[in-house]
C-alpha cells in the first residue's frame, strides 16, 4: 500500500464504510450525505450491502426496477464526485445452487446491470449462511470453500476489468472458524482457491471484536495468502437497537494499517450517530501515515504524546481518547442551538461515555456504575463518608444528564441528531431517577427495610470495606446486560420491570424530576380524608406541601396506618404523590396527581409506581393494592402494562 505525505488514503488502501447491518437500510439522501462526509474524512470506499434490501440477499434473483436502478446510478455518480469508490455487493448464499448454470447467469447478469450504471467495484458475500452443500453441489465440489471460490472467480473473471472485487467468507471471524483459525480447512482452501486479485474480508476474533491483535492479522494474512480487508463491527448496533456507540475507534493497533488491505466500518444503524465512528477511524489511519513525521517533529507537545502513549500502549501512535475529543469537537456544530444554554463539548463527552463501545463504558459511566452498585449493596454503611460521597457524586451526575437532556430538547428539531439522541437520554434519565429513588429510600428510610429480604447484603459486609468490586475494572461484558440503562436498572430488585421501564415509558422529557420520601407524622383530619372538592391537603408543609393535587380514590386513611409517603416534583411543582398504607402483609397505595389529564401527572404516577414496586419488594409486604377510582383510564393503562392484576376495580401486584 502507499499513502500520500499529507496523511490521505493511498489508492491501494480501502478505507470507509460498509452498509452491512440488519434492519432498515439508510435512505437515499443519507447515503449522498455519507459520501460528502467521507470526502471530508479522506475515505475512499463505500460498500452497498444492506441485509434488508430484499434484492441484495433474500430475493437476489429479482432484478432491480427502473426507479431502483436510477437511484443506484445516482449514488454511484455522487460517490465518484466525492472521490468514493462505490462497491456493489450481492449475498446469494442463502439458496444459491453453486453448480446451477442458470443461477450463475442470473447472478452475473445482476452484477452486469450495475456495472452498466458505471460501477467499477463489486463484492460477493457468503456471511451468515449455512455453508453445507446440497447433494447436487456435493457431487460437483469437494467442499463449501471450493464451491464459493468457484462462483467468486467466475463472477470476477466474467465481469471483466474491475477496480476492486471483495469476498466475505462464511467463516469470517475467529469464533466461526472450524475447529479454529489455524486448523480451518475452509479458510486455508479459500486462500489457495480464490483468485489472488480478490480481497478477502475478516471481522477479527469475533463478529464484534473488542480488539484485533497484530498477531491475529499476521496469522490470517498467511492463511489467506494476502492482507485481509477488515469488516469492522466495533460500532455496529443492529443486535440491540437500545444501544448505539459514540466511542472512538479502538482496540486496533495502528500497525494494522500496514498489515491489512483496508478497513470498512459497519457502524450504527442510525445514520446520524456515525460521525464519531468515521472521524476516529480516519484518525486511526492517519496516525499510521504520520508515524515518521511525528518522530522527526519537535513541534508537538512531548507531555501530550508521552501521556497518550502511556495510556494507550495497545494502539501504537493512535490515541482513542484524543480522537474522541477531536471528533466530538467537529460534530458539535451539527447541534443547531438558539438557546443561550448551549450544548458544550463536555456534554457530548458525557453522552459518549454512556453510549461508548460494545464492551466498555466511558470514564464517567464506568465510575457511575461502580458507585451505584456500591451504594445499593453497602446498605449497612449508608452513613459512612464513602457512601455519602459516592451517592452525592451519583446525584451530581444525574443533574448533568438532566441538564444535557434539557439542552438537547431545546435544539431537537425534526430529524436532527439532537432529536434522534433525545429519547436515549430520556431513557438514561428515567432509569437514573428510579435508581436514585431506590437508594434515596435506603438513605432516608433504611430502618424500614426488612433484613430477611436482603440477607446477602447485610451478612456479607460485617466490616466497612470501602472497595468497588461489583464490576470488572475494565467494564468488560457482552450482550444487553452491558447496555448502560440495563446495568443501572440491575440494582433494582424487580428485574421483570426493566422491560416496562425501558420500553413503555415514552412520555416527553420533563426537566427537574425528583422524588422525595418521608414518614408523615401528622396530617389534617386524617390524611386523604374524603372532601367535597377531592383536594388533598396536609398540615406539615415540610413533608406534604399544600397543593391542589387531586386524589384518585376516596378512601379514608388513619394516620397510624401510614408507612411512608413519596412526592415527585417536576420543577417547580409537585405533580404526583402517594401514601403507602400498611395493612398486615398488604401495602395499599393511594395516589394524588396535579391533573387527571396532564401528561406530566401521568409521568409522575408512572415513576412513583415503578419506584414503589422496587422499594416494597425490600420490605415485608407480600401484595400491593391500588384503587384508582373512576375516570382514571390513563393511570389504569400504566398499571396494566406493569402487569398489575385488575379485579373489581382494584389493581393487585404480587411481591412474593
Amino acid at each position: 500500500m502507499t499513502d500520500s505525505d499529507d496523511g490521505s488514503v493511498g489508492s491501494s488502501y480501502l478505507l470507509g464504510v460498509v452498509e452491512g447491518f440488519y434492519g432498515n437500510p439508510w435512505a437515499h439522501e443519507e447515503r449522498r450525505n455519507l459520501f460528502q462526509q467521507m470526502k471530508g474524512f479522506n475515505m475512499n470506499t463505500y460498500m452497498y450491502a444492506p441485509k434488508h434490501d430484499d434484492k441484495h440477499r433474500h430475493n437476489w434473483r429479482s432484478k432491480y426496477e427502473l426507479d431502483e436502478l436510477k437511484n443506484l446510478k445516482n449514488l454511484i455518480e455522487t460517490s465518484k464526485q466525492n472521490g468514493v469508490d462505490f462497491v456493489f455487493s450481492m449475498a446469494p448464499g442463502l439458496d444459491l445452487r453453486y453448480s446451477c448454470n442458470l443461477d450463475l447467469e442470473q447472478l452475473l447478469n445482476k452484477f452486469m446491470d450495475i456495472k452498466d450504471l458505471g460501477c467499477q467495484s463489486f463484492a460477493i458475500l457468503f456471511d451468515d449462511i449455512n455453508e453445507d452443500l446440497s447433494p447436487e453441489d456435493s457431487r460437483n465440489f469437494e467442499s463449501p470453500a471450493h464451491a464459493q471460490a468457484s462462483v467468486a472467480n467466475f463472477i470476477f473473471e466474467k465481469l471483466g476489468p474491475v477496480k476492486h472485487f471483495l469476498f466475505c467468507p462464511t467463516e469470517y471471524c475467529g469464533s466461526f472458524a472450524k475447529p479454529n483459525v489455524g486448523e480451518s480447512s475452509y479458510l486455508s482452501s479459500l486462500g489457495k482457491m480464490v483468485h489472488p486479485d480478490i480481497y478477502l474480508m475478516w471481522t477479527g476474533p469475533r463478529v464484534v471484536s473488542r480488539s484485533i491483535s497484530v498477531e491475529s492479522i499476521e496469522q490470517i494474512r498467511k492463511i489467506f495468502r494476502r492482507p485481509p480487508v477488515i469488516w469492522d463491527n466495533i460500532h455496529a448496533n443492529d443486535y440491540d437497537r437500545r444501544r448505539f456507540y459514540l466511542g472512538p475507534f479502538a482496540g486496533r493497533h495502528s500497525d494494522l494499517v500496514g498489515l491489512t488491505a483496508g478497513v470498512l466500518t459497519n457502524p450504527n444503524c442510525q445514520f446520524d450517530f456515525n460521525y464519531v465512528a468515521m472521524h476516529s477511524l480516519a484518525s486511526w489511519h492517519r496516525s499510521f501515515s504520520l508515524v515518521r513525521p511525528r518522530k522527526q517533529s519537535t513541534a508537538s507537545s512531548g507531555d501530550e504524546k508521552t501521556n497518550c502513549e502511556e495510556e494507550h500502549k495497545t494502539h501504537g501512535s493512535y490515541c482513542p481518547r484524543r480522537a474522541l475529543v477531536n471528533a466530538l469537537s467537529d460534530w458539535l456544530p451539527s447541534f443547531t442551538q438558539t438557546s443561550p444554554d448551549r450544548i458544550e463539548l463536555e456534554d457530548l463527552l458525557l453522552l459518549a461515555d454512556f453510549y461508548y463501545l460494545p464492551y466498555e463504558y466511558g470514564e464517567d459511566a464506568h465510575r457511575c456504575v461502580k458507585q451505584l452498585m456500591y451504594c445499593s449493596k453497602k446498605i449497612p454503611f449508608r452513613g459512612s463518608e464513602q457512601w455519602s460521597n459516592d451517592f452525592n457524586n451519583i446525584k451530581q451526575l444525574n443533574e448533568k444528564i438532566a441538564r444535557l437532556a434539557d439542552r438537547m430538547s431545546r435544539c431537537a428539531i425534526s430529524d436532527s441528531p439532537a432529536a434522534l439522541l433525545l429519547p436515549f437520554l430520556i431513557d438514561v434519565s428515567n432509569i437514573f431517577t428510579l435508581a436514585i429513588a431506590y437508594i434515596q429510600f435506603i438513605a432516608d428510610l433504611g430502618h424500614l427495610l426488612d433484613p430477611t429480604l436482603i440477607p446477602n447484603q447485610l451478612a456479607e459486609f460485617n466490616s466497612p470495606k470501602e472497595n468497588y468490586d461489583y464490576i470488572d475494572d475494565d467494564g468488560s461484558g457482552s450482550g444487553p446486560e452491558l447496555a448502560i440503562v440495563h446495568k443501572i436498572a440491575s440494582i433494582l430488585p424487580r428485574s421483570e420491570l426493566n422491560s416496562f421501564i425501558l420500553n413503555e415509558i415514552s412520555t416527553p422529557w420533563f426537566p427537574g424530576t425528583q422524588p422525595r420520601f418521608s414518614e408523615p407524622s401528622r396530617t389534617r383530619e386524617n390524611a386523604f380524608r374524603n372532601s367535597a372538592d377531592n383536594d388533598m391537603e396536609f398540615d406539615d408543609a415540610t413533608l406534604w406541601p399544600s397543593s391542589d393535587l387531586l386524589r384518585l380514590d376516596d378512601a379514608e386513611i388513619d394516620d397510624e396506618q401510614i408507612a411512608f409517603s413519596i412526592n415527585l416534583n417536576i420543577h417547580p411543582l409537585d405533580h404526583g404523590a402517594a401514601l403507602v398504607i400498611r395493612d398486615s402483609s398488604k401495602a395499599r397505595v393511594h395516589f394524588a396527581v396535579r391533573s387527571k389529564s396532564q401528561i406530566a401527572s401521568l409521568h409522575s404516577m408512572t415513576l412513583i409506581m415503578c419506584s414503589l414496586v422496587n422499594i416494597l419488594s425490600s420490605l415485608d409486604f407480600e401484595l400491593i393494592e391500588v384503587n384508582l377510582g373512576e375516570q382514571s383510564e390513563p393511570f389504569q393503562t400504566v398499571l396494566e402494562k406493569m402487569r398489575f392484576i385488575h379485579k373489581s376495580g382494584v389493581f393487585f401486584y404480587l411481591l412474593k
